[in-house]
């Protein structure tokens, strides 16, 4: 499974820029297994940083700011708590990303993307200040 790989990735990223995780996924174009970590960190600058193997191979800061203080406060669930909701929901299936967002009223949630057996993008939101699934959807990927 990848879910423990993109751990280790996430928390390496994390060493690097402490702060909150806004998304991550896998890239699948490297040649070997890559991830990419976005993060706002505790000083509001964006960091966007590429694992390839078992290494950090790029990390560089993105355009802008953000609120660290503003987004992390708002999370009442810890993340790995909202994953494991996600992945009871579709389980045996390759978890491949996670974004975090707020909703137009500023309700915050973890988006989960899943690719299932039968070549299907599952989705998943999940409510991180409840820890409920507020939404899932699924479509078949071209």
């Amino acid at each position: 499974r990848l879910l423990p790989v993109v751990v280790l990735r996430r928390n390496a990223a994390l060493q690097q820029h402490p702060g909150q995780v806004t998304q991550w996924d896998v890239d699948s174009r490297t040649s070997g297994l890559g991830f990419r970590v976005d993060i706002v960190a505790s000083d509001d600058l964006l960091w966007a940083t590429k694992c390839e193997g078992g290494a950090i191979v790029s990390d560089e800061r993105k355009m802008g700011n953000k609120n660290y203080k503003m987004l992390s406060s708002r999370i009442k669930v810890p993340e790995t708590t909202t994953r494991k909701a996600a992945v009871e929901e579709y389980p045996g299936t390759e978890l491949t990303r996670m974004q975090y967002s707020l909703s137009w009223k500023g309700s915050p949630y973890f988006t989960y993307t899943f690719m299932t057996a039968d070549a299907r993008e599952a989705t998943v939101d999940v409510n991180a200040v409840t820890g409920k699934i507020d939404r899932t959807y699924s479509s078949r990927v071209d």
